[in-house]
């Protein structure tokens, strides 16, 4: 591992102690099971969970993601 990994590195470790309930874009991606390409998309059609720019990072609450999700739940009608 080289200085530019370990750095990086050590500030991934201290962002995701310093702040458990946020993601970021890879983690959310991962977590929905679409590309990070794909949850670019939503954000430029404002379709995406709400997010957080500190700087040029991009992170999401985890519970503004969660409201996201429950507002998008579909109930099917059952059939007569």
């Amino acid at each position: 591992m080289n200085a530019t990994q370990t750095a990086t590195s050590t500030q991934e470790k201290a962002t995701a102690t310093l702040f458990p309930d946020l993601l970021e874009p890879e983690e959310l991606a991962s977590a929905l099971r679409i590309s990070q390409r794909k949850l670019a998309r939503l954000e430029q059609h404002r379709q995406g969970p709400p997010r957080i720019v500190i700087g040029r990072r991009i992170f999401y609450a985890r519970s503004s993601v969660q409201e996201w999700l429950k507002e998008r739940e579909e109930r099917r009608k059952g059939r007569r």
